[in-house]
């Protein structure tokens, strides 16, 4: 039951996953492949600061799933993907029948705000 949520969504490299300051009403688990987070904020030479890389078994788009405000970075397949995408309205379901699942994304949601911050000082 719990499989039956998750969408499966295909990108090839290169494609354009989510964007910065959009809305975001959904989840993703890499099945396979492995995406590119960026975000908008420039370095000193004027360049789009790299946030990291992400790859099987990782997720993303939980900001916005979890605080319903924009997307907080531009997510680029870096090579052909394969994700499972979870609405917010399922996540909270699936969440709410096992509450650890919540506790983790939050978790998470905490680590990589950090994790942005120190790499966005790094690049001042």
């Amino acid at each position: 039951a719990l499989a039956e949520k998750f969408k499966v969504r295909r990108f090839h490299q290169g494609e354009c996953i989510m964007t910065e300051g959009e809305e975001g009403h959904t989840f993703y688990l890499i099945r396979s492949g492995r995406v590119m987070v960026n975000t908008s904020k420039k370095d000193a030479a004027d360049t789009a600061i790299e946030l990291g890389q992400l790859g099987a078994g990782l997720f993303f788009g939980e900001v916005s799933l979890l605080t319903k405000k924009p997307r907080t970075a531009t997510v680029v397949a870096d090579q052909d993907v394969e994700l499972l995408e979870l609405t917010r309205e399922d996540f909270n379901t699936i969440a709410g029948d096992f509450p650890s699942v919540r506790q983790v994304v939050e978790t998470y949601l905490r680590k990589r705000g950090k994790e942005t911050i120190k790499t966005l000082f790094q690049h001042r």
